[in-house]
């Protein structure tokens, strides 16, 4: 399911060898635009196309803890009624920037630093937030991502989550 600011447009689940296909094929067709989904399309359309417990795992970024608690109630709903897994990215270049600065640095390296340093403190709070209200969620470097979601889909499904 993708959502944000249109119609949402769903893949049903298939066991075909064609099937990667017509998802990258709906990942391409995407327009990303800077600006805050409607969670509660996603909400609606989960309920609609998706009746039984399902395992979901929602791409997303929210770049304010306001952002996330605006959200947070959606995502709840979700979490009710299927095993829900929220992947946030980890920012690289964001998390060297945060790292701690020689003595010398300059006041604008120390801003920097400190401004940094705080998203990335946010980011992590986000998740804790998510864990404690019972929402799973993983904090991850692109590069690290595959292997990540597959160890908590096996995870999950040890533990019948769904």
């Amino acid at each position: 399911v993708t959502f944000g600011h249109g119609s949402p447009r769903v893949v049903p689940a298939r066991k075909s060898h064609k099937q990667l296909n017509i998802l990258l094929e709906q990942l391409y067709r995407l327009q990303w635009k800077y600006a805050e989904s409607d969670f509660s399309q996603l909400v609606s359309t989960l309920v609609k196309c998706v009746p039984r417990r399902a395992l979901i795992i929602l791409y997303t970024d929210f770049y304010t803890l306001d952002a996330l608690y605006r959200q947070l109630p959606h995502l709840q709903r979700i979490a009710r009624r299927h095993a829900l897994v929220v992947v946030f990215f980890e920012d690289r270049q964001l998390k060297t920037a945060a790292t701690p600065l020689p003595p010398q640095a300059s006041n604008g390296e120390h801003i920097i630093h400190a401004l940094s340093a705080d998203l990335v403190l946010q980011k992590q709070t986000m998740v804790d937030i998510l864990r404690r209200n019972g929402i799973n969620a993983i904090l991850t470097i692109p590069d690290l991502l595959t292997g990540n979601v597959v160890r908590r889909y096996f995870t999950l499904k040890q533990q019948g989550a769904w």
